[in-house]
């Protein structure tokens, strides 16, 4: 990954600078352009007879915003298809 220092902040110094150069640099493939998946470990979830699950409405989106959503979505869907 090739950073420029003119596509840095202003407000950072000339060592700030420096120093969020190299963090990038030795991350770098944590900051790609395309998500992707990480499975750390396996969950396991403990449901003891007593205990029912719950259902719960999901949440309402609002109408200006669906669209946008939408999109999101379908891009996700797209990238991992």
């Amino acid at each position: 990954m090739d950073i420029e220092l003119n596509q840095m902040p202003d407000a950072l110094n000339a060592q700030q600078k420096y120093q969020l150069r190299n963090l990038l640099q030795r991350y770098e493939g944590l900051f790609r352009n395309l998500p992707r998946k990480v499975k750390v470990r396996d969950h396991f979830v403990k449901v003891t007879a007593d205990n029912s699950p719950k259902r719960l409405q999901p949440y309402r989106i609002p109408i200006a915003l669906q669209k946008e959503v939408e999109l999101q979505i379908n891009e996700l869907l797209e990238t991992w298809t």
